[in-house]
């Protein structure tokens, strides 16, 4: 899906904006299916970046601004993947401080994870 948005807009940006599409969907990935789903999600796209839209396109560039472009990326990601994990332990964190294990028990379904991010921000602001 990030590819189609980026190829759907590739004739109006510019090289320097390749990830700007994946992002949204590493964070999806993060939230909903957990960790491991974004760090695969991530490498995908970035080899999927670096091969459609880096260097001549259709074929992997290796020039030193891809090759940084592309670790920033991956970076990038990691910190928001970890960001994510944290958030939804907050959100476990909260549930079982306040006792509710029914919402114990809901966080551990791929659908309330992602929805305990939402929790985890709401508990942050008392």
């Amino acid at each position: 899906m990030p590819t189609l948005i980026r190829l759907a807009v590739d004739h109006v940006v510019s090289d320097i904006t390749i990830f700007p599409a994946y992002f949204p969907f590493v964070v999806a990935a993060a939230a909903f299916p957990g960790w491991r789903s974004a760090v695969v999600a991530t490498i995908l796209s970035a080899l999927v970046a670096n091969f459609m839209f880096m260097g001549d396109g259709f074929t992997f560039s290796v020039s030193v601004p891809d090759i940084v472009s592309t670790l920033l990326f991956l970076l990038s990601a990691v910190a928001v993947i970890v960001g994510v994990e944290r958030l939804k332990s907050a959100a476990h964190a909260a549930a079982l401080h306040q006792g509710t294990s029914r919402l114990d028990g809901a966080l551990s379904r791929p659908l309330a994870r992602g929805i305990g991010i939402l929790l985890a921000a709401s508990l942050a602001h008392p």
